[in-house]
């Protein structure tokens, strides 16, 4: 009796989502303890603890708040992108599939974004190729928010650019990319010109080009770069509010220079969720401006905590109920 072909995202599928997503769990969880190991064995490790004494379980809630509205916000600019493309999926399901995307934030090659698509495939039966422009512009308004809120940092507190300046001229040139999409047809057409090989593979980017000119227009990329700015500083607001509690001094747009620099240096180091670059450029940055050494490393250990690592927390519970609600709509 002939055996019919095991159906492509079946169960198989989900489960290596699963297993990736615990898989690399551990191992950035391993990571951030030898980062936090490194930190301490520097520094006086008993002024730190008691340092992190005085963090109060109403600080920490406030700081989970501020990252629920971050989170929030930018699901809810991805539910922005997925009307711009006429996908149908209503806003709870695109946020639990927005969220549940968070489970793979610390695994290699940005997968957590890769499985937001399949969901959308399996789920809706979206082909990557009409999907792939979620996740070009999606990153993009992350950067350029990041950029322009260290960019106004900059500017009021005298600073120099150098440190930002490699990461606003790619996003500088991305954003144009988006609104003037055809330049990128162009690209596409003059590499299949000189390849003249895998025909079906550039007709893929043409359609995803296609549908990334859908996501160009002005009103849009405005509206998702004021969710975008506003979800990145509430969770910036997290090192203000640490490094006072804490019993140090900085003013907002020092935070968020340091805050949004950081987390361009953990990006700019290609490790998954920039770790161990974000935690370093955090405790630099936040010395620099005079904040103690033990102050700045409890800040920063508490504001990845509720960022990061509260992220995929949360990806981690709903993955389970994402993976259920695709495979029932795939089975009907």
């Amino acid at each position: 009796m002939a055996v019919s072909p095991r159906r492509r995202g079946g169960p198989d599928a989900e489960a290596g989502w699963r297993r990736r997503a615990l898989l690399w769990l551990v191992v950035g969880l391993l990571a951030s303890i030898l980062v936090a190991t490194a930190v301490f064995a520097f520094g006086e490790s008993r002024a730190m603890l008691d340092t992190l004494a005085r963090i109060s379980p109403g600080v920490v809630l406030g700081c989970l708040g501020l990252s629920l509205a971050n989170y929030g916000l930018r699901a809810l600019r991805w539910h922005l992108y997925t009307r711009g493309l006429g996908l149908g999926v209503r806003l709870p399901r695109d946020t639990l599939y927005y969220v549940a995307g968070f489970s793979m934030t610390v695994t290699p090659g940005k997968i957590g974004e890769v499985l937001r698509l399949w969901f959308l495939r399996r789920g809706h039966g979206h082909g990557y190729e009409r999907t792939l422009a979620l996740v070009a512009a999606d990153r993009i308004a992350d950067a350029a928010a990041l950029v322009i809120i260290a960019l106004i940092g900059i500017a009021l507190l005298d600073a120099s650019l150098a440190a930002i300046a490699p990461m606003a001229a790619i996003t500088l040139v991305s954003v144009f990319l988006l609104m003037r999409p055809r330049y990128l047809a162009a690209m596409v057409g003059f590499g299949y010109g000189m390849v003249r090989r895998k025909p079906r593979l550039f007709g893929r980017l043409r359609i995803a080009v296609k549908q990334l000119a859908r996501l160009g227009s002005p009103w849009r990329l405005l509206l998702a770069l004021l969710l975008s700015l506003l979800g990145w500083f509430a969770e910036l607001m997290q090192v203000w509010w640490v490094v006072h509690v804490l019993g140090a001094s900085i003013d907002v747009w020092g935070a968020a220079v340091t805050f949004a620099v950081s987390m361009m240096v953990g990006s700019a180091t290609m490790m998954p969720g920039g770790l161990g670059g974000t935690e370093i450029g955090m405790v630099a940055l936040l010395t620099q401006r005079g904040v103690s050494l033990e102050i700045a490393v409890t800040t920063t250990a508490l504001v990845r905590a509720t960022t990061l690592w509260f992220g995929v927390a949360l990806g981690m519970a709903c993955l389970p109920l994402a993976m259920r609600r695709v495979t029932r709509e795939a089975t009907a």
